[in-house]
């Protein structure tokens, strides 16, 4: 949960909001920590790429499915992207998707995961997952391919939360294995805490939810709904070829056979017995090598060499072959054509022509350092603390490293704004990321990247992308403050697993604001609008939605309101009291296990008739538990 500090507003006079993601306020389904199934995705379901602000395809896309955005309205690029379902642009059906989309992301978010399973640091290209709930307390990294083994359960649940972002490199996996020929790919979640790349080529599984946005590179594709809450699902492509969504269940759609393009021949050699150096961009996803082609004068075209793909994902990455023993005032023509697995052979590329008559042109020792491409950004953060989450890719051949530079709103130049190592010196379409944190709101600002080999030779710019951290947001019509320790609280530790209880009391305010002057509301009936409550700690969660009119609500008089769970115990709350009169609450809870951690940072949020809020507590344990008898910590007033 993000919590925005509002220092100056005429509309807000108390001193906590809840930011809620895409504006539906984070509640869920009454389930306890660490149930075992995955939440259902509701109207979200059928949505095979779902954005908050914007859903955009670049060239040839092709999703199976809906399409919606929500409070956002702007789909682009459809057509010539192709879509099997509807789209839903702002509407009544993309809102409801938005919500339950919210819903199934703070599920993920409260689902326990054991301290065995924090994967923090630990790259996932390589590893193999049993069934359960995996976490990392920031990024996450794929390069390579993750094996998700169902262990002979078709119903086998697989859980990756992630606090950050999440990156897959160039050709990257996620498979399921052991599932069985009836295992649905929709068991397979990604909780995402800001935004997910999935890097050229990548072959991706599992429904991703992010809090920011998505971003699915050339080439890329996946089975599973993109639904990303406040941002953008974006779309890459280049010479007609883009990333394919696909919901599981239906068929994949086959990408087009692309033609190699760029193509390029330099006269080279000595000059009695001179060579041409060709180049080209392999713009296709699944070739397995490319056949040259050469013409002498005006003659026919005839195949002169065969050259393997070193990277059956392509896009992007530069191939080169070199032409000896040419024949003196000549003119020659060349091209090139890819050719795949099933021997599916794809267009010519374009023509380059040598003419052996000119100067020899000897070229340099080292490689030509070449610009990154498809440079983007998207807005991260919060309002108070804007940042941009900047992405390209690397396809030059001796970088070292990157420079990215910053010019703010129409400032007169760019300035150098930070630096990051390569971690690959061949290139060839590589991924990369950086995160510029320090922005201001209402600009516009405008990067580019450059590449720096070993010699500090700086090669050209990248192409421009601009980020608007936008103006304030608009002020929620109705909201809760919430102040903890109004009175003491307590937590027991009874030693044993179960048997814990938690007692949190506090007061609350209901703001309405229907002009520049908020009014507040004491009297709000919580049984009319329903309620929904949440408790955190590390490692612990308590978490309740209490439908409109639930049997469990008691007036006991005027004002004051009892709620009792029907499950005695075994719930995760078992009691709440509301005193309108006052603005003032208390619950109770059990099955909260507090004795693993010596130091729990607790936090309480509430939600009733579409107000929310909360606050949070530290409570301070001594070194060491005592072990022979029950221990009641307070929290100081």
């Amino acid at each position: 949960m993000t919590r925005i500090e509002h220092k100056s507003s005429k509309w807000h006079p108390h001193r906590r909001i809840l930011a809620a993601i895409g504006g539906a306020i984070l509640v869920g389904i009454s389930v306890p920590a660490g149930a075992a199934g995955g939440p259902p995705l509701g109207a979200a379901r059928t949505y095979a790429a779902l954005g908050g602000s914007t859903v955009t395809s670049t060239g040839l896309s092709s999703l199976t499915g809906d399409v919606g955005v929500w409070p956002g309205s702007a789909i682009i690029g459809f057509p010539p992207a192709t879509v099997t379902g509807a789209l839903h642009a702002g509407d009544a059906a993309a809102a409801l998707a938005h919500a339950d989309a919210a819903l199934a992301y703070n599920f993920l978010a409260g689902m326990y995961s054991p301290p065995a399973n924090d994967r923090t640091g630990v790259d996932l290209g390589g590893k193999t997952l049993a069934p359960g709930v995996y976490h990392f307390n920031t990024s996450a990294q794929l390069t390579g391919a993750l094996v998700l083994d169902a262990q002979g359960d078709s119903n086998a649940l697989f859980v990756i939360k992630v606090g950050s972002t999440l990156i897959t490199s160039s050709g990257a996996s996620v498979v399921v294995i052991n599932g069985g020929a009836d295992y649905d790919e929709s068991n397979v979640f990604w909780q995402v805490g800001t935004s997910a790349t999935l890097g050229s080529g990548t072959s991706f599984t599992g429904n991703i939810l992010a809090s920011q946005s998505i971003t699915c590179v050339i080439g890329s594709s996946m089975t599973g709904n993109a639904l990303a809450l406040n941002g953008a699902v974006t779309m890459d492509s280049n010479a007609n070829t883009s990333p394919t969504i696909i919901v599981p269940g239906v068929p994949p759609v086959v990408p087009p056979v692309l033609r190699p393009t760029n193509l390029t021949a330099v006269l080279n050699g000595p000059v009695a017995t001179p060579g041409a150096g060709l180049r080209w961009t392999d713009s296709n996803i699944d070739e397995v090598g490319f056949y040259v082609f050469r013409r002498a004068g005006a003659g026919a075209f005839a195949q002169i060499a065969t050259v393997p793909s070193p990277n059956t994902a392509g896009t992007g990455g530069l191939m080169t072959y070199q032409d000896d023993g040419l024949s003196l005032s000549t003119t020659y023509s060349y091209q090139v054509t890819g050719y795949t697995a099933a021997s599916v052979e794809t267009p010519p590329s374009n023509q380059a022509l040598v003419d052996t008559a000119e100067p020899v042109v000897v070229p340099p020792v080292d490689p030509p350092i070449i610009p990154v491409i498809a440079l983007t950004g998207s807005l991260s953060g919060d309002v108070a603390a804007p940042g941009t989450l900047l992405s390209w890719f690397d396809v030059s051949a001796d970088e070292t490293s990157f420079r990215i530079y910053r010019r703010d709103g129409d400032g007169p130049a760019f300035v150098l704004v930070g630096t990051t190592p390569s971690t690959t010196t061949l290139g060839t379409g590589a991924a990369f990321a950086f995160q510029d944190l320090v922005l201001n709101p209402s600009t516009t600002y405008t990067y580019r990247v450059t590449s720096v080999p070993a010699s500090g030779t700086e090669s050209g710019p990248s192409n421009e992308v601009l980020v608007d951290t936008g103006e304030n947001p608009t002020p929620p019509a109705r909201w809760l403050d919430v102040n903890l320790g109004r009175r003491r609280s307590a937590v027991r530790d009874r030693m044993k697993a179960h048997r814990d209880r938690v007692y949190v009391r506090g007061s609350y305010a209901v703001i309405d604001v229907d002009s520049s002057v908020p009014s507040v509301v004491r009297n709000t009936d919580p049984r009319v609008g329903g309620m929904s409550i949440q408790v955190r700690a590390p490692g612990n969660l308590v978490f309740l939605n209490i439908p409109p009119n639930d049997a469990g609500w008691v007036s006991t008089r005027k004002g004051i309101y009892r709620w009792r769970t029907h499950n005695g115990r075994n719930a995760p709350l078992s009691r709440l009291w509301i005193d309108t009169r006052k603005s003032e609450f208390a619950l109770r809870s059990f099955q909260n296990d507090f004795s693993a951690v010596p130091r729990n940072e607790i936090t309480v949020s509430l939600t009733m008739l579409g107000a929310a809020g909360y606050d949070d507590r530290v409570w301070n344990f001594p070194s060491k538990l005592p072990v022979d008898h029950s221990a009641l910590y307070r929290i100081p007033r």
